[in-house]
């Protein structure tokens, strides 16, 4: 975890100059409800000027380096691309909050984009449980969201009313937050406050050349529900001069990768 930071933290340096307050959380999960295989996934909550934005912190790095390479093509001349490319983060949520309002970012397939906004209203009921998390003296608040029921630990020692995914409104920054069933956590692991070499990143590096198509979202959880059934879309068909066989097995293999993830965040 100790190199992760410090990697990560040498590669946002290269970025443009800003002010953002950056949270760490480290993501447990079961991602797939047959299974019991619990997985860790490190996760940014980056805050700036009332607006905040999570996502994974590889997909963080991965989207410096390619804006840091954009900028400084001479300082990427040795760099190794092919790894690089071979490497590319699996998750690619982005949470954007800013008054209320959630926009969810996602690619879906290979390279297109498709986002959806929503307003959410928590109903957090605030306990008389207090515990001491990760160095915080924290509080407990419970709410149902996304077909779960949902444990969280908030600090006032930190007045930040936000938190990792899609989570806000406590009168404190959330340090730990799970479901009723503990197949989602999140834990507070560190932050930092970036006074330069930052940027607040809300558009991935391929949303400069593709279009991000904004929808509704039920047709984006068609779109998703579509994609798990046939994540070709049709290519295999389009393309009678490619061996079938390959694209058989090619198919077959990303459909059993894309089924494997079958326990979301949000049921309903």
């Amino acid at each position: 975890m100790k190199k992760t930071f410090i990697f990560s933290f040498l590669l946002l340096n290269i970025l443009i100059f800003s002010q953002i307050n950056r949270f760490y959380y480290e993501l447990n999960y079961k991602p797939n409800k047959d299974s019991s295989k619990i997985e860790k996934l490190l996760t940014v909550l980056d805050i700036k000027d009332g607006k905040s934005l999570y996502l994974n912190q590889e997909l963080a790095v991965h989207d410096s380096i390619i804006t840091a390479s954009n900028e400084n093509p001479s300082k990427f001349e040795l760099f190794d691309w092919k790894t690089f490319s071979n490497n590319s983060p699996k998750n690619s949520v982005k949470i954007i909050k800013e008054n209320g309002i959630v926009t969810q970012k996602e690619v879906i397939g290979e390279v297109q984009n498709f986002n959806y906004v929503e307003k959410i209203n928590f109903n957090w009921i605030l306990s008389n449980e207090y515990q001491k998390i990760e160095n915080y003296n924290t509080q407990k608040a419970t709410t149902d969201f996304g077909g779960r029921k949902w444990n969280a630990w908030f600090t006032t020692e930190i007045p930040i009313n936000d938190g990792p995914y899609k989570f806000f409104g406590l009168p404190g920054l959330i340090v730990k937050i799970e479901d009723s069933e503990k197949e989602y956590s999140w834990t507070l692991k560190g932050n930092y406050f970036c006074k330069e070499n930052c940027s607040f990143q809300q558009e991935s590096h391929n949303e400069k050349y593709i279009k991000t198509i904004k929808v509704s979202k039920e047709n984006f959880l068609k779109l998703k529900t579509n994609y798990k059934k046939d994540p070709l879309q049709g290519a295999d068909v389009a393309n009678p001069e490619i061996n079938p066989t390959f694209i058989k097995e090619y198919k077959e293999r990303l459909l059993k990768k894309i089924n494997y993830y079958n326990n979301p965040i949000e049921r309903d």
